[in-house]
């Protein structure tokens, strides 16, 4: 229905605002990986994989919390209609519970990149779409959960992609292996990937966010 759509659209403008602006911190992560890992310093690459994780979870609380109170207040802000407010809001805040798993995905695939492994990164994206197309299939067909099953589903097969990615670098034999214990953020590398990561971060955010709302505004005239 056009009321859905309209749902999915303002959804789709501020998740890719966000997912924008950690794709950004990402790359200053990688860059800074790519850094220690191409010189042969396995040290710096030790602290710099840490860090970028710890990095991570600490803002994927942040944003969990965040988006869990603000997702009304931001709908509101992009003139989201009365009728479609609430199911928007409860997508947004299901999305948001989950929103660690993306960023955790986000983070551990730029990792691999980084130290020239981008077919690792590749299968997990294949297996995490095909476990939402089925995750979509299943909530909204065989259980009728509408928008709250499609934001079952999209964080499902986030959870399982950042698993797997976790998986294979707690698994590593290499230099870059996680070790969880080893997990504390170091400032002077936390520094580097902001200075780095966070004007690419936000240029992208930016964009996303100009983009999609254009998009949500041009179809809600129509």
């Amino acid at each position: 229905s056009r009321g859905l759509g309209d749902v999915y659209k303002r959804q789709d403008c501020i998740i890719n605002t966000i997912i924008g602006f950690f794709t950004g911190l990402s790359t200053g992560a990688g860059v800074v990986i790519a850094h220690s890992f191409g010189s042969g310093n396995d040290k710096a690459l030790h602290r710099a994989v840490h860090t970028t994780i710890a990095l991570t979870l600490v803002l994927s609380v942040v944003f969990t919390i965040a988006g869990l109170l603000l997702s009304p207040v931001f709908l509101q802000l992009m003139d989201t209609p009365e009728d479609v407010l609430p199911e928007a809001s409860q997508y947004l805040r299901i999305y948001f519970a989950g929103i660690s798993g993306l960023m955790l995905y986000n983070m551990g695939s730029g990792i691999l990149r980084a130290v020239g492994d981008s077919r690792r990164p590749l299968y997990i994206l294949m297996v995490c779409a095909l476990g939402n197309i089925f995750f979509d299939l299943l909530f909204v067909i065989v259980f009728h959960a509408g928008v709250e099953g499609v934001a079952y589903a999209t964080i499902l097969s986030q959870w399982i992609s950042a698993i797997l990615v976790l998986v294979i670098l707690t698994r590593e034999k290499s230099s870059y292996r996680l070790i969880w214990k080893d997990l504390h953020i170091h400032k002077g590398t936390a520094m580097s990937i902001f200075r780095i990561g966070f004007p690419a971060g936000l240029q992208i955010a930016v964009t996303c966010l100009l983009y999609t709302s254009d998009a949500a505004d041009e179809a809600r005239s129509v």
